[in-house]
């Protein structure tokens, strides 16, 4: 019996019939060919992946480029708040650092956005809503605004409205993350108060060990 025809190998094409010999045509670069399909043409990797040098026998032989992430046709953006800066690569995409973000998708390097001031966001933040204020500080992104005198805020992160500092307590300075008690011997019955002038001192007769009371007892 007559021998079957040898396929050209992986990464090699033959457009041509009645050949004599192994002169099979390597793949151009973003193209793959192979083994086992006698391939007559190369075919084109996934859009937003391409092949090096290297040969290639199948799809997943494409890896993403630059603002994309995987191989072949799972081949996906980097979503809005990531971003990858290698071509050729399967690699993940990286996350804006925290009190960062980036709106759009598939970005090639790290244009990510610095939060407007006295707010930050987590890591991977897609959007200047999600810039929140800092300890001290209320509200989000461009509607932040600090603390008045009286009030504090002792988380970061968070829009979350200003407390008053209790009564035998106040805030002399705007943007507090804490209140401060009234000294031994002074005491304050009401709240949100926003000097220490405001604390009282015990009456002839009478004492205060303790600070931060609240009352003339």
């Amino acid at each position: 019996t007559f021998d079957s025809c040898i396929s050209c190998v992986a990464d090699k094409y033959k457009d041509l019939a009645a050949q004599t010999s192994d002169n099979c045509i390597s793949c151009e670069e973003g193209k793959y060919a192979s083994a086992t399909s006698a391939a007559t043409s190369c075919i084109s990797c996934p859009v937003n992946s391409n092949r090096g040098a290297e040969s290639g026998a199948m799809a997943n032989d494409c890896l993403a480029l630059a603002g994309y992430t995987g191989q072949g046709s799972s081949v996906t953006a980097c979503v809005a708040g990531k971003y990858k800066t290698s071509s050729l690569s399967a690699a993940a995409c990286t996350n804006c650092a925290a009190s960062k973000f980036k709106t759009q998708p598939a970005q090639t390097s790290d244009t990510c956005i610095d939060c407007p001031a006295n707010c930050g966001s987590d890591a991977g933040s897609d959007a200047v809503d999600d810039c929140l204020g800092l300890a001290g500080y209320t509200g989000a992104a461009s509607g932040t605004s600090a603390c008045v005198e009286g009030k504090f805020k002792a988380t970061a992160e968070s829009s979350a409205a200003c407390i008053d500092c209790v009564a035998g307590k106040y805030a002399s300075a705007s943007a507090a993350t804490s209140c401060i008690s009234c000294p031994a011997g002074k005491y304050k019955d009401q709240t949100a108060q926003a000097s220490a002038d405001n604390c009282i001192s015990c009456v002839a007769g009478k004492y205060k060990d303790l600070a931060a009371q609240t009352s003339d007892n």
